[in-house]
């Protein structure tokens, strides 16, 4: 709202100091929703690493130092524009170019004034009146005039940081026709004596952060004690009560602008339970902002992700999975054609058979690798009666999970024991012939095994014995 020295015309709204805090009825208000998101931010804040929770209070005060500005008109701004400079390192810098030179003054000062508010309620600073000076100088500190309306027109004056307003301030509402008039400057001094007496009486200090900044941010608003900067000392000093309860300032929108001052305007007659109701309805939207954006920064970067994905997906050597089943199940087709090759070659005895089947179920085998094929070769050596024996061999195959050690492509048997390995340039682009040679020596391994356990189990059988 502009301030005015003056205007013609219009319903005049005279000053009324603030009801002391015991008698302020703005202090009665449902605040379950707040205690219900206070203990998600709290819950959030125990679960997320520090470094997150600093980037959230980082991008909470830009929020706040932003939109504070905004309210006031001094640049334009919406959420978009306003998550996107809090959450770039480059886009904040880059305020000159999109906003102009005094928007990003004015918006380097705003932050350092929260930031400094946020020092003075972590080491548990008492407001006072030479604190709250000492806010509006941070706050303006590089605003050198002022605009206001007198009779002869707009004229730009002088802005004294730190210092109580010499002329009246009094805000012009043109579309309602309205005067409103804030503390004489002569009763500035007292008002502010005043204000502070009440944020540190007994019953304002037990009460609700919610509305200890809510009457803060009224009764300090009400007074008016600066030439100009009223509205972002006040939110700023409001944050103050948040950052010691909850670690975060008060955060107004622009988009909230018109509920803001409808509010503001509401309290001007009486209803304060509507302006207790706005900063409740803030300070949960703000809450409710930094638990959901921690809970996106503690989630691992989609483009990071992604390239694991892509990873995952190319597997090792740089091939697709398809194409590692498919160098995979060529691993076993050698073997099973190596197999059948040395069995043949066998003479067989009267009375022992072998068979040979695909097996369905696979043993579990070594994490690094992920079993292509629920199907294995199974060879079974078999002795008829009267000495009834069996011993059986299975062989399945598995490809290695990228990023871990070992081999590429394991041949491995019914223990889950790995009895080949073997690695891509033996197989890929073609089977050389070094890797069949050694098919071909771990498959005679092999069936020289089965033939030792069949004689093992046949010599048990004949004397009686039980066989596993």
């Amino acid at each position: 709202m502009p301030d005015s020295s003056g205007a013609d015309e219009g319903r005049v709204v005279h000053y009324e100091p603030a009801p002391s805090f015991g008698d302020w009825a703005g202090k009665v208000l449902d605040l379950s929703l707040v205690f219900e998101f206070e203990k998600r931010l709290f819950q959030a804040r125990e679960t997320a690493p520090p470094e997150a929770w600093k980037a959230m209070l980082d991008a909470a005060n830009k929020w706040a130092a932003i939109e504070t500005g905004a309210i006031e008109s001094l640049y334009d701004t919406d959420r978009g524009y306003t998550y996107s400079v809090a959450a770039s390192v480059a886009s904040w810098a880059g305020i000159a170019h999109t906003k102009g030179v005094e928007a990003s003054r004015a918006i380097t000062d705003q932050l350092a004034a929260y930031e400094w508010v946020l020092d003075a309620a972590t080491s548990q600073t008492e407001v006072s009146e030479y604190w709250i000076r000492s806010l509006h100088e941070a706050v303006c500190q590089s605003q050198p005039t002022y605009r206001v309306w007198t009779t002869v027109g707009w004229q730009d004056r002088e802005l004294t940081l730190g210092a109580y307003k010499e002329y009246p301030n009094s805000p012009s509402d043109a579309d309602a026709s309205v005067i409103h008039y804030y503390a004489p400057p002569i009763d500035v001094p007292v008002e502010m004596r005043r204000l502070v007496e009440q944020l540190r009486s007994p019953e304002f200090v037990s009460a609700s952060p919610v509305m200890q900044a809510a009457y803060a941010h009224y009764a300090f608003v009400q007074i008016h004690p600066f030439a100009d900067g009223n509205g972002r000392v006040s939110r700023a000093l409001a944050s103050i009560f948040l950052y010691r309860a909850y670690g975060i300032p008060l955060v107004i929108f622009t988009d909230q602008k018109h509920r803001y001052f409808d509010a503001l305007k509401g309290a001007d007659g009486g209803k304060f339970e509507d302006f207790s109701e706005f900063i409740r309805d803030a300070v949960v939207d703000t809450i409710n902002l930094v638990v959901e954006n921690m809970r996106r920064v503690t989630r691992p970067d989609v483009g990071a992700r992604m390239a694991e994905l892509m990873v995952l997906q190319k597997g090792r050597g740089g091939l697709s999975t398809k194409e590692l089943e498919e160098i995979g199940l060529r691993v076993l087709q050698l073997v099973s054609e190596t197999l059948t090759d040395v069995v043949e070659l066998t003479s067989m005895p009267n009375g022992v058979s072998v068979t040979s089947d695909m097996h369905i179920e696979a043993a579990p085998t070594d994490d690094r690798y992920r079993q292509i094929a629920f199907q294995g070769r199974v060879l079974v050596l078999q002795s008829s009666e009267p000495a009834y024996a069996l011993s059986a061999r299975a062989f399945f195959v598995a490809i290695g999970k990228p990023n871990v050690g070992g081999a590429d492509i394991i041949i491995y048997d019914e223990t889950g024991g790995t009895i080949f390995p073997v690695f891509l340039h033996e197989v890929h682009p073609v089977i050389t012939e070094q890797i069949r040679l050694r098919a071909r020596a771990v498959v005679e391994t092999e069936w020289s095994s089965t033939v030792d356990t069949l004689i093992s189990r046949v010599k048990a059988a004949l004397s009686g014995e039980a066989t596993v």
